[in-house]
């Protein structure tokens, strides 16, 4: 890989430059008006087979460029989520170009240009793999959003009928939730590709991972309030939960890269500090306390979902390469927090319904 600082050089210019070697996916964080040059050794092979796929994950970055020698159109081809999803070569839930064979090894070329941070990896998938790829990782998503909208209805219904704060909180974070979910994976591309322009996509989904994160923050400082959590605890969270609304006033004054890096620092900052706070400052079981969680199994949640948090925004801070986990583990963290909170929340919902009868 090269970066490009600038954001200004052409393929000419770097194909005599210097790349540095890189394995699994690249992590390098948040890179404001820079650009990453990628090159790709391919062997030779048989030049009478099908094509294969070069698949890119994540959804997020904006224009991803490929220089192929073997392709004799003069300008490069171009994918990503700035540009129409019907456009493109791959019908995917991720980016990708058709490659074809060669009886004779060549290098290829990609340029990315994101405003989020610089998680890459690339795949060279037959296409009968890339296409079980994603029916496993589409299957995947819409399990989930069905979790999602359980747990929706499930909070909205429940505090129509017993008014809770905590039940109130988490409702608005699970929608909220969804709505981030459908963009960052994808999905929103796909769906709205007709009637949005790809740029409003973008920005919607750099809005929806501010706001997610946000809201996520509120819930956790709600329900940690909730079991008497310390007030130097409670304090040093909601000035960290203040980050999110600080990174949405720089994105508006149009700086989304410095925007999205300041909030990813924020999360794993808030993170680190759930865990402190259920370990540190959450006070004994308080006698007949049947509407809250056991202290040792609160301090176990946020052991969970606190390691879950701090290396899922590490790759995107470039602390620490996880490999194919990079990918996931944020959505992982999204369903943990998600399915057992839906279950305490509910056991709770329906000890002040007997307390109130």
């Amino acid at each position: 890989y090269l970066r490009d600082d600038s954001g200004q050089l052409t393929f000419a210019e770097v194909q005599g430059m210097a790349f540095t070697s890189f394995q699994g996916p690249l992590t390098q964080g948040y890179q404001a008006n820079a650009a990453y040059w990628l090159r790709f050794s391919l062997r030779a092979d048989d030049a009478t087979a099908p094509p294969f796929i070069l698949r890119l994950r994540p959804a997020w970055h904006d224009d991803i460029r490929l220089f192929d020698p073997a392709d004799p159109r003069p300008a490069p081809r171009v994918t990503g989520d700035r540009h129409p999803w019907f456009a493109g070569e791959v019908g995917s839930l991720s980016h990708g170009f058709l490659l074809t064979r060669t009886a004779y090894p060549r290098d290829i070329y990609l340029r990315v240009q994101s405003v989020h941070s610089y998680l890459i990896e690339a795949q060279a998938l037959a296409q009968i793999e890339a296409m079980r790829a994603d029916t496993v990782l589409l299957t995947l998503y819409v399990i989930y959003i069905g979790v999602l909208v359980v747990a929706i209805g499930w909070a909205f219904a429940s505090y129509s009928r017993t008014p809770d704060r905590v039940i109130g909180v988490f409702g608005a974070y699970q929608f909220c939730q969804l709505l981030y979910y459908i963009f960052i994976v994808g999905l929103a591309q796909i769906i709205f590709d007709n009637s949005l322009p790809p740029a409003w996509i973008d920005r919607l989904t750099t809005v929806l991972i501010i706001a997610a994160a946000g809201l996520a923050m509120v819930f956790h400082i709600v329900l940690l309030q909730h079991h008497g959590v310390a007030r130097w605890c409670a304090v040093a969270m909601k000035v960290i939960a203040s980050i999110p609304v600080l990174s949405m006033l720089i994105y508006l004054v149009g700086e989304p890269t410095r925007a999205v890096a300041a909030n990813g620092m924020a999360i794993a900052m808030f993170s680190a500090m759930a865990l402190v706070a259920a370990l540190a400052g959450v006070p004994a079981d308080r006698p007949g306390g049947g509407a809250t969680l056991p202290r040792r199994w609160l301090r176990f949640f946020y052991v969970l979902v606190s390691a879950i948090g701090l290396l899922a925004a590490s790759p995107l801070l470039a602390w620490l390469n996880t490999g194919w986990l990079s990918f996931d583990l944020y959505l992982l963290h999204s369903a943990i927090v998600t399915i057992t909170m839906g279950m305490f929340l509910s056991y709770r919902q329906r000890r002040i319904a007997e307390h109130l009868a």
